[in-house]
This record gives structure tokens, sequence and C-alpha cells, in this order.
């Protein structure tokens, strides 16, 4: 495996050392449905790769045809499965990130971490309905951890306890949550209890808790099935720390037309920045032993990375890169509001441009390399443009998509010149 490049075409291959290339190893694949985004760069990378990684697929193919292939170059390989989760080898668990501190208290933040990942604000102009919605989930997750024995530590319990909250008479519930602070279940400075009173003051206004009900009912339906069970609740779960000195490819299968494990997704990929930002600055270097790559397929439709736009900008240094997968510029502004999605391109010195026909992103591309609009539209089906921060882009062949899979690749050991716009 040739594990210090990244292949773009047949043509051009990238390498891994950043001190090297002064540039970092972020990489945006923009093409239209059918242009090869997968096939022609997210199999090859991984095929070649020596690098530890987290593919997010709403394809459900990529895990299939790549993983026997890992397993024998060494990799431990994993799959969470959304859309089948009875396939999945390892769960994933958030209350293992919740951090315990040595007078068994735990770290308040972490709660409200997974709160803000489980609701991210989509609309920064009318935050009451989120925000009140998260006190409720915070106060569920504090009375978990505060009064439910540590094998109820889990998503299950959590969504038990909103039930509850939901399902009984507001003042039996207020009721309650005051009875066990007079009987001694919970402290008066217990988590979970502070976060009920930021609430408890709108559960008699019918109307105002039944659009913050509104909300969990929502997240809370589509998630708690039977089925999930295998994510939620599994004998091995994710621990991201185990990237740093492991050999490890992670697969996560979600849907691209039920979008109901969105927000989970998105609760994993934050924990799995985090995690791994913490792990490298307590090496010696402030970098992973083993970098890791974040495979995106269909970034501006799947999830909601909170602050992505801003842990983009600080992973480098950290031995972390992502490739976000796209379709279009303008689909990526869609989710990620003008501005951030600005950040996030810009954050990418190398960029795959596999054809389409939006013209915002034509436009984009044509101030980047010089070239009209209309030509970049009328791209032939059979070539890309290549685009690496400082130099003019290049139009090159595509690779033949998938066509790794039908026998090794040779390693690559030079660029060849390409063909200036």
């Amino acid at each position: 495996m040739n594990n210090n490049t990244r292949i773009f075409s047949n043509k051009y291959i990238v390498s891994n050392d950043t001190r090297k290339t002064g540039l970092n190893n972020n990489d945006a694949i923009i093409g239209a449905s059918g242009s090869s985004k997968t096939g022609g760069y997210v199999i090859h990378n991984i095929w070649n790769s020596a690098e530890n990684m987290i593919v997010v697929d709403t394809k459900g193919s990529i895990y299939s045809k790549v993983s026997d292939h890992l397993e024998s170059n060494g990799y431990k390989v994993m799959l969470l499965d959304a859309v089948n989760p009875e396939r999945s080898t390892v769960g994933f668990n958030p209350f293992d990130y919740i951090e315990h501190k040595p007078d068994g208290s735990f770290n308040e933040n972490n709660i409200s971490s997974i709160a803000v990942a489980m609701l991210p604000i989509n609309d920064p102009k009318d935050t009451f309905w989120i925000l009140s919605a998260r006190a409720v989930m915070e106060s569920a997750m504090g009375y978990v951890i505060e009064i439910m024995d540590k094998d109820c530590h889990n998503l299950n319990s959590f969504f038990r306890i909103i039930n509850d909250i939901l399902k009984n008479d507001t003042n039996d519930y207020i009721e309650f949550m005051e009875n066990a602070v007079k009987n001694s279940f919970m402290k008066e400075n217990s988590f979970a209890y502070r976060k009920y009173l930021e609430y408890k003051k709108v559960m008699k206004a019918d109307t105002t808790w039944g659009c913050i009900t509104m909300f969990l009912t929502a997240f809370i339906d589509s998630l708690n099935v039977k089925e999930n069970n295998a994510v939620f609740c599994n004998d091995v779960n994710i621990h991201f720390e185990d990237f740093n000195n492991e050999k490890i490819a992670l697969f996560i299968n979600v849907s691209d037309t039920d979008r109901a494990f969105d927000k989970i997704t998105g609760l994993i990929l934050r924990q799995a920045f985090k995690t791994l930002c913490k792990t490298a600055d307590s090496n010696s270097d402030g970098a992973l032993e083993r970098p890791v790559r974040f495979y995106l397929d269909d970034f501006a439709t799947s999830t909601v990375i909170e602050d992505f736009d801003k842990l983009i900008s600080v992973i480098r240094s950290r031995n972390i890169a992502v490739s976000i997968i796209l379709q279009s510029i303008v689909q990526l502004e869609t989710i990620y509001e003008r501005a951030k999605a600005s950040t996030i391109i810009t954050n990418c010195d190398h960029l795959l441009y596999l054809g389409g026909a939006d013209y915002e992103t034509a436009n984009y591309l044509s101030l980047r390399s010089g070239v009209l609009p209309e030509t970049i539209m009328n791209l032939p089906s059979d070539k890309e443009i290549f685009l690496e921060r400082g130099k003019k882009g290049i139009i090159t062949d595509k690779l033949k998509p998938y066509s790794c899979l039908e026998k090794s690749r040779k390693p690559m050991t030079k660029t060849e010149k390409g063909v200036e716009i």
C-alpha cells in the first residue's frame, strides 16, 4: 500500500507530508450524482492508504468492497450500520465520553455538548424552543448518571426518561422531581435538578410546553426503536482514543433517504473530533501517532457537525484530515451558512471537481482557475479539474471507477505534469 500519498488521478498524486508540501491534507471532492466521487476518489484512496480512517457512507457499499482488503493489511475494521443495525460490529455510547472526577462528580459540559449535537440550532434567530428542549435533554441525561446504575448509562435509558417526561402529566413530573430532592434521591445542587428548574416554569404553559415536547418527540420517536439496540447497547463500543495507537478503519453506514439517524451521526463525528484532538494534545508533539482521515460522503446533506468550520481550521497540526464529498458548493451553503461554507472550502488545500451543472460552483472554480464558467460546466464526463492551493487548475483524466478492486495498484512514486488550464 502507498501510505504517504493521496490519489486524484492516474497522473496526480499528493504527498501526505504536510511539512514537505506546506499544505494541509484536507480535500474537497465536488461532483454531480454519478460523477465517480465514490468510485474514483474514495475507493481508490481507501484502497491505497495506510491512514486510520472514519468513513461515513450514504450508499452502504464501501464497507463490503474494501473491508477484506483492509483486514488483510492489518486493520481492525469496524462497522456501525444505521440502516441495518443488526449488522453492526460495534456500537456507540456517548455516556462513555462523559468525564468523571475523583470526587464522583462529572463534567457537565460533556452533557451539554451531547445535547448540542443532538439538537443543533438551524436558525440562530429562533433559539428559544431548541434551548428549552436541550435543557430537558440535559436534565434527563443528568438523571441517568446521578440516579441510575452504571450499566444503565446509555441512550436507551435516556430515551426512557425522556418518554416519562413526555407522557406524564406535567404536575406529576414536577412533583416527582421536587419529591426526589426532598427525599434525598437527588441533591439540590444536582445537575439534573438544576436543568429541570430551567424549564419548570414553562411546563405549565400548555402552548409553550407543547412546542418544546414537539421537538423532543420527533427526535426520540425516530431513534427509540428496538433495532437500534445493536448500536446503542452493543457489547463492543467505539473508543476513539484507540485510533492513536491502533490501525483502525471505522465505517458508519447511514441512509440517504431516511434522515432519522443524522443527529446521532453528527454526535459520533463531533465526539470523534473532540477525542482525537484531546488525545493528540496529550502526546508530546501535539499530534496523533497515527494519522486519521475522515471520509465524509454526502457531506452537505447527511449531518451537521457543530463548529465544523472551526474544527477544520485546527486539525492539521494534530495529524487529522478530512475529505468532504459534495455535489455543489451551493449544497454546502444550505446546511452551513455562506460564511461557514466558505471557511470549510478554503480550508481544503486540494479540490477535485468531477463535473456538474451548478453555476455558482462553476463561478467559484472559475475564480480559482481562470477559465470560463461555461467551459467548466461543459467538462467532458471523462475529465476532471484538479486544484491545489497556490497553483493553476489542471484538466486531467478521471481515474477509472473501482479499477483498484480489479487488481492491486502498483505504488505511484512520482507526479507527472498534466495540462495547465
